[in-house]
């Protein structure tokens, strides 16, 4: 398989399809979630069965940050494989990885709405966090992710459900966040439940029903998570501005409020949106 690769398919649906923008101040935001959720990515991968020596493929590999979690559960036997619409953070991400190299990896820049098959399968584990949510057709993506994997093969999935979002005590403008971030997703056609309906799109995928699942959240101070929670906001806000949902002046208050809410000792907590994951083993 080649270390590198690029796929021929680039209609460019899913590149449109994220709303998030793919800027360096995306790309910076990206590596942060990925840190965040880290130890439980890394929890879920060997809960769902990747070991020793296996092929697996992260589908939306975005800055590597899970290729690298592959890496260190399948050793120098194993075969690690990203797939991004994206090829500038894709490529990038390989230079990283293949500098503190602990086993094999390529990457593919390569369009799942194209007609082309994902390349480099069949994969012991086909993996997705953080994708499907942003897909205009995740049952599709399923259908191609379950076609990648071999006979007794795994297909996860990690992706959130945005409802539980929160602060507390309210920030005097919090409605400001709710009225651009969840304005954006409906406009967007994107689902703020979207995590609570993965086991249904596994269904509708021909996947059938996870053989498990698991849900889990993240509850912090303002002045820890504030930050991330700013960075989010700030993805979004070009399209919510274009989008009429908010004014220069509305969102500079929220922001405001937000950067002194966490600077100082105050109670304030952040309720993360939660995580679904699940998994199924294809049979084989």
């Amino acid at each position: 398989m080649q270390a590198n690769g690029t796929s021929e398919n680039r209609p460019d649906a899913s590149r449109e399809s994220y709303i998030m923008g793919r800027t360096s101040h995306e790309y910076q935001r990206l590596r942060q979630q990925a840190k965040m959720w880290e130890d439980l990515t890394a929890r879920i991968l060997r809960e769902a069965g990747l070991e020793e020596g296996m092929t697996c493929l992260d589908v939306g590999c975005g800055p590597g940050e899970v290729m690298r979690l592959m890496g260190e559960i399948v050793g120098v036997q194993g075969h690690v494989v990203g797939i991004d619409v994206d090829g500038e953070i894709g490529r990038d991400a390989l230079r990283q990885l293949h500098a503190g190299a602990k086993s094999r990896f390529s990457f593919f820049e390569h369009d799942l709405f194209g007609a082309a098959p994902v390349p480099g399968g069949p994969f012991d584990m086909t993996y997705a966090r953080f994708l499907l949510v942003h897909c205009p057709d995740p049952v599709g993506v399923l259908r191609k992710m379950h076609a990648a994997t071999r006979p007794g093969g795994l297909i996860v999935v990690q992706d959130y459900d945005f409802q539980t979002v929160d602060v507390n005590p309210p920030l005097a403008s919090w409605s400001e966040f709710g009225r651009v971030w969840f304005g954006v997703l409906e406009r967007t056609g994107k689902d703020k439940h979207f995590g609570r309906k993965l086991p249904l799109h596994f269904v509708e995928a021909g996947i059938g029903f996870p053989d498990a699942t698991d849900v889990s959240g993240r509850i912090g101070s303002l002045r820890q998570y504030g930050p991330a929670l700013e960075a989010v906001y700030r993805s979004v806000l070009p399209i919510a501005l274009n989008l009429g949902l908010t004014t220069q002046a509305d969102s500079q208050a929220f922001l405001d409020e937000l950067q002194q809410a966490g600077s100082g000792d105050g109670p304030f907590t952040l309720f993360w949106p939660l995580i679904v994951s699940l998994w199924k083993r294809k049979p084989g």
